[in-house]
């Protein structure tokens, strides 16, 4: 991962998520259903809808074993353990997302199958075969060696596992406009194009199962966009002018800058 923790954390992560849900009217003291944080954790593409739009392309149950490269705050891997039984740990080079996720974890009841570890997608610290499925949500932006990523990817998986996927990837207008919710400037942003991450997922030795470039989009944002609401104010808690970079992606998405791009990949 080449951002560094200064870009999207502003310190004492925790002190300000708890701030946050007090003035969305939560309680931070007692039990915390996984439910009443989605509209705080699911900081990537699409929010919540994204979420589970992967899901339906893997087939996940309790006996699954997940890692979560990239995992922010743990939302997904929290609605993952929360809705299928299964484990999920949680692989996220920001120290301070660690320290809040873990504090989310125990909120929420679900430390048990909810683990977070500080580290880097271009060396995961787990042994070969040791998942069913590996899940990203927008981190391949900040990293710049792809094939060194797709090539751990598949080295922790078992053979026959799976790879799912929403990224956003560079449109064939170029360049990008910053700020954008990754990265202030283009030195530590890394799009690669729908053709390049087909060609390092393969010479990574995945069998492409599903490629869908510019899926369908959530419905439209409601209130929860807005810089008053839950997500805004965790947003900018964790990334800073969060609001005015989702705006400048807009821009971008409007202008074919920037696509998404959703898959499901089986390790061969």
């Amino acid at each position: 991962m080449t951002n560094s923790d200064n870009y999207y954390s502003q310190g004492d992560l925790r002190s300000r998520i708890t701030q946050a849900m007090r003035d969305a009217g939560m309680d931070p003291d007692a039990p915390v259903l996984p439910e009443q944080l989605h509209s705080f954790d699911q900081l990537h593409t699409d929010f919540l809808f994204g979420t589970r739009a992967l899901t339906e392309l893997a087939a996940i149950d309790s006996a699954t074993r997940v890692l979560d490269v990239g995992a922010g705050l743990g939302g997904p891997a929290r609605y993952l353990a929360s809705t299928f039984g299964c484990s999920v740990t949680c692989l996220e080079p920001v120290f301070d997302f660690c320290d809040a996720g873990e504090m989310l974890n125990e909120m929420t009841g679900l430390s048990e199958l909810v683990s977070m570890k500080q580290g880097s997608g271009t060396d995961l610290p787990f042994d070969d075969g040791s998942y069913d499925l590996v899940w990203t949500q927008n981190i391949t932006m900040n990293i710049e060696d792809m094939r060194t990523l797709f090539s751990e990817i598949r080295r922790v998986l078992r053979p026959g596992g799976h790879y799912v996927f929403q990224e956003v990837i560079a449109g064939p207008n170029q360049p990008i406009h910053f700020p954008v919710p990754w990265s202030a400037t283009a030195e530590t942003s890394f799009l690669s194009s729908a053709e390049e991450t087909r060609r390092d997922a393969e010479v990574a030795g995945f069998e492409i199962v599903v490629f869908d470039e510019n899926p369908s989009s959530a419905p439209p944002p409601g209130p929860e966009a807005s810089e008053d609401s839950p997500v805004g104010i965790t947003g900018a808690i964790a990334i800073p002018n969060i609001m005015a970079a989702r705006a400048v992606n807009q821009r971008n998405s409007a202008e074919d800058r920037v696509r998404r791009l959703r898959g499901l990949l089986r390790a061969v």
